[in-house]
């Protein structure tokens, strides 16, 4: 309605218990793809 993008990811499996703050723990094999795709995510909004 107000032209404000979103998109819903859900990631890990029910053999990864994933927080709400899972992507701060970046040691975490998980939160890689999580982060890159955050950030291609806000990049698109970005101009130089």
């Amino acid at each position: 309605e107000q032209g404000v993008p979103f998109t819903y990811k859900c990631y890990g499996d029910s053999l990864h218990d994933l927080h709400h703050v899972f992507m701060l723990t970046i040691q975490k094999e998980e939160s890689g793809p999580a982060i890159d795709e955050q950030c291609a995510f806000y990049r698109q909004f970005m101009t130089s």
